[in-house]
């Protein structure tokens, strides 16, 4: 899956795990690929196809930032921007936008135009086997407009528009990738429910230096031992030394594949789309960093029984009784 990010700002901005799209005060742009993954050795240098495109009827100006960035604390998916200062091995110094073979820093864009640029990446013997996670961020420029028609003449009005932009994300990996490991840091249900559909919390812990993409499955069995349900994660990216909640769509409103969960009382989870549950159920989580680490598993139970349902039931039979001995006794005056 691929991963998006979309601002906006003035600089209160968020990296969101989709497609690179972006909209406010009539300017559209989108960006592809939304995500580039790199894996290489050193010395090299890298040359990646990027596409910008103005989708709005007005030019616009955009200026160019590249930014590292890391696992955010909220485990969500979200990410954290390093400052510019934390800048490892001088990595930010060697990746550059090109345009035309010459290294840009600002764009301009017409009407429904797009833009064919590159991204360059010189790496030399001395880097660090490792990962970069970056975002190479397009910005609209701040515009002012002066209001000539004002009702009171003696009065200049002005207005400016909001700053927005587009990303798209690279995660780069030097060097031989190290043994991934991950855990499940947590796999739960409420051991007690009514009725589906029944959202587990899926967190996985990377414990390994290089991202990675686990495969998995929870597959649930009825008190008889008989497979009922399959649910197949996710695919998403979990950054190195990180921790992630893995979400397939909201219990409230269906989502897409990789929206975020946002609290410890989390609306998004893998959900099990079943809606009529009774009894004992098993739900076994297993997952795999790759096709070459071994499966790490969990097994969690959960009791299903629609108490509601059950009670309108029984009311409603006392009710049909005590009108039908009624009935009965009328008719036999």
């Amino acid at each position: 899956t691929n991963i998006i990010a979309i601002f906006v700002i003035p600089y209160t901005i968020y990296l969101i795990l989709n497609t690179g799209m972006a909209v406010a005060s009539g300017t559209k742009l989108s960006v592809y690929p939304s995500l580039t993954e790199i894996k290489t050795k050193t010395p090299s240098e890298i040359k990646s196809k990027l596409f910008v495109e103005n989708l709005s009827d007005d030019p616009t100006d955009l200026s160019i930032q590249i930014k590292l960035f890391k696992a955010g604390g909220s485990e969500d998916g979200k990410v954290e921007y390093l400052d510019q200062n934390d800048n490892p091995n001088h990595i930010l110094d060697r990746v550059k936008v090109i345009k035309d073979n010459s290294e840009i820093t600002e764009l301009s864009l017409g009407p429904k135009q797009k833009a064919d640029l590159s991204l360059k990446i010189l790496l030399s013997n001395s880097d660090l086997n490792r990962d970069y996670y970056l975002s190479i961020i397009f910005i609209t420029k701040s515009k002012s407009y002066q209001l000539q028609n004002t009702p009171d003449k003696s009065v200049q009005s002005s207005i400016s528009t909001i700053n927005t932009g587009v990303a798209t994300n690279v995660l780069l990996s030097i060097g031989p990738s190290t043994a991934n490991s991950i855990s499940i840091e947590e796999f739960s249900v409420p051991t007690f429910i009514q009725k589906g559909p029944l959202g587990f919390n899926i967190k996985i812990q990377n414990t390994g230096s290089n991202y990675l993409k686990p495969k998995g499955t929870i597959i649930i069995t009825n008190m008889f031992g008989q497979t009922i349900g399959k649910v197949d994660l996710p695919s998403e990216n979990i950054l190195g030394d990180s921790s992630r909640y893995l979400s397939n769509q909201s219990l409230s409103t269906p989502q897409p594949a990789d929206r975020l969960i946002t609290s410890k009382i989390r609306d998004s989870k893998v959900v099990w789309p079943e809606k009529f549950l009774l009894g004992f159920y098993k739900a076994r989580l297993t997952i795999q960093a790759s096709d070459k680490e071994p499966a790490v598993t969990e097994t969690i139970n959960f009791t299903a029984f629609p108490f509601n349902a059950a009670i309108e039931f029984i009311i409603a039979v006392v009710l049909l009784s005590i009108i039908y001995r009624r009935v009965k006794r009328k008719m036999a005056e």
